[in-house]
C-alpha cells in the first residue's frame, strides 16, 4: 500500500477511486525520481574524503568534473528520453533508464581512480536525465484528470527525499571508515532496484497510455487523441519548427532555465560550503536541515495545488526565493551590520528560499508541461525543456564555485534574486502557460 498525504488524509482516503495499480506505478515510477535527487546531493559530503583518498584534493576542475559529470550525462538522458519513450513505451524506456541506475552505482560504489568515478557518474545522470523527462510525463499520463495535481507533485516529492537520503547518508562520513563513501554509492542501487521491480509489478497501469482509457479519453483535447489514433509524434527538431508549438515547447525551455538559474541546485551542490562561509559551525546538519523542510513544503503543496492557479503559484515562489535571496545578500555582505546575526540570517533565508521553491519553482514545471504540451510534442518537448534544465544544472554547478570566489557570494546571491523576479515578469506575461485554470 502506498501512503500518500493529501487533503490531510493519510492512505489514500479521498482517493478511493483510484485504482490500486495506478498507485503503485506512480509510486514506482517516483523512485527514479528519488534517485534523481539521491544522485544529485550524494556528492555533497564525501566529495574532500574522495578527492583525498584519489589524490585530486588541490585539483578543483577535477572536483568539478567530478561532481558535473552526472549532469553531463543527465544532459544527453534527458534529450535521448523522448525519443526512446516514443519508440519503445514508457514501459521499456523506464526499465532501461533503471539498469542505468543501477550500473551506474554499483561502478561508482567501486571506482578506484577519477576516471572511473567521472565515469560511473555519467552513466547514472544518463539515467537520471532520462527520468527527469519519464517520471513526470508517466505521472501526469496515468493519472485520473482531476489527481493529476496532486499525484504530479510526488515527483518533486521524492526528489526532496531522496536529496534528504544523501545527506543523511553523509553524517558519519568524518567519523566513520575510509570505504563509507563506498556504501553510499552502493546505496543507490536499492531504489533504483525497487524502481525496475515496481514497473515490472504495475505493468497494467502501462496499458492504460495505449490505447486511452475512457478516463483518458475524456481528459484529452482531440488533438491529442488524433495524435494517439495516427501515431504522429514531432521531433524535437520538428516541434521547434512547428508554428503551433514551437512557442509552448520554447516557453518550457525558458521556465526550466529561469528554474535553475535561481540558484537552487547551487544551495544543493554546494550547502555545505555555503553554511561553512556564513559561519555556521555545524553546515552538514544545517543542510540536513533546510532538505527537511524542502519534503515537508513539497509535502504540503501537495496538498494545495488544486486550490490555486498554477501561474498564481509560481510567481509567488519566484517572489518568495528573490525576497530570500535578498536576505542572503544582506546576511553574507562584508558591509553588513547583521555581525553576530549572519549565521541565523543565512540560515532563515535558506529556509524561507526552500520553502518558497518547494511549493512553485519546484513541482510546477514539471507538472505544467503535460498540461500545456499536445500529445505530438509531449515527449520530445518535455526533451528539450529537460535538457534546457540539465544544461543549466551543469553550468551552475562547474562555475558557482569559481564565480563565487571572483564576485564573492554576496553579489552571486543578489544575480540569482534578478533571475528570480526576472521569471516574475517572464511568467505574468508569458502568454502560452494556459495552465493558469485550478485543475483539482
Amino acid at each position: 500500500s502506498v501512503l500518500i498525504v493529501w487533503k490531510g488524509r493519510f492512505f489514500g482516503f479521498g482517493l478511493m477511486d483510484v485504482p490500486l495499480d495506478v498507485y503503485g506505478a506512480v509510486t514506482s515510477a517516483s523512485f527514479g525520481a528519488f534517485c534523481f535527487g539521491y544522485h544529485m546531493a550524494v556528492m555533497n559530503g564525501p566529495l574532500d574524503v574522495i578527492s583525498e583518498q584519489m589524490q585530486f584534493n588541490s585539483k578543483s576542475l577535477l572536483k568539478g568534473f567530478v561532481v558535473s559529470s552526472l549532469l553531463l550525462g543527465a544532459l544527453l538522458g534527458s534529450l535521448s528520453a523522448g525519443k526512446y519513450a516514443d519508440l519503445y513505451g514508457r514501459k521499456i524506456a523506464l526499465l532501461y533508464n533503471s539498469i542505468l541506475l543501477i550500473v551506474g552505482a554499483a561502478g561508482a560504489s567501486l571506482a578506484v581512480f577519477p576516471w572511473m568515478l567521472i565515469l560511473s557518474r555519467f552513466i547514472c545522470g544518463f539515467g537520471v536525465g532520462m527520468c527527469s523527462v519519464l517520471v513526470p510525463v508517466f505521472i501526469s499520463e496515468v493519472s485520473p484528470d482531476h489527481y493529476k495535481g496532486s499525484f504530479g507533485t510526488l515527483n518533486q516529492l521524492f526528489i526532496c527525499i531522496g536529496i534528504f537520503a544523501a545527506l543523511i547518508m553523509s553524517l558519519p562520513i568524518t567519523t566513520s571508515a575510509a570505504y563509507w563513501w563506498r556504501l553510499m554509492f552502493a546505496f543507490g542501487i536499492i531504489p533504483a532496484a525497487a524502481h525496475a521491480a515496481g514497473i515490472l509489478r504495475f505493468s497494467t497501469a502501462f496499458k492504460t497510455l495505449e490505447p486511452p482509457s475512457e478516463e483518458m479519453q475524456k481528459s484529452m483535447c482531440s488533438s491529442d487523441l488524433e495524435s494517439r489514433a495516427s501515431g504522429a509524434t514531432l521531433s524535437i527538431s520538428e516541434a521547434l519548427q512547428s508554428p503551433t508549438h514551437s512557442a509552448l515547447v520554447l516557453s518550457g525551455c525558458s521556465l526550466f532555465a529561469l528554474q535553475q538559474f535561481s540558484g537552487v541546485n547551487a544551495v544543493v551542490f554546494y550547502s555545505s560550503n555555503i553554511f561553512r562561509s556564513a559561519g555556521v559551525e555545524s553546515e552538514i546538519w544545517a543542510s540536513v536541515a533546510v532538505a527537511f523542510v524542502n519534503i515537508i513544503g513539497t509535502a504540503i503543496s501537495s496538498c494545495i495545488i488544486h486550490r490555486f492557479a498554477r501561474k498564481t503559484l509560481l510567481i509567488g515562489s519566484f517572489s518568495g526565493m528573490g525576497l530570500s535571496l535578498l536576505l542572503l545578500v544582506h546576511a553574507s555582505s562584508s558591509n553588513s551590520n547583521a555581525g553576530q546575526l549572519s549565521p541565523t540570517l543565512s540560515v532563515l533565508g535558506t529556509v524561507t528560499y526552500i520553502i518558497s521553491f518547494s511549493f512553485g519553482c519546484g513541482p510546477i514545471p514539471s507538472l505544467l508541461l503535460p498540461e500545456i504540451l499536445p500529445l505530438s510534442v509531449r515527449a520530445s518537448g518535455t526533451s528539450l525543456s529537460l535538457g534546457t534544465h540539465w544544461a543549466s544544472n551543469f553550468v551552475i554547478g562547474l562555475l558557482f564555485l569559481r564565480v563565487t570566489e571572483a564576485i564573492g557570494i554576496s553579489l552571486t546571491y543578489f544575480g540569482f534574486s534578478v533571475v528570480c523576479f526576472t521569471a516574475c515578469l517572464f511568467i505574468q506575461n508569458n502568454s502560452s502557460f494556459k495552465s493558469n485554470r485550478v485543475v483539482t
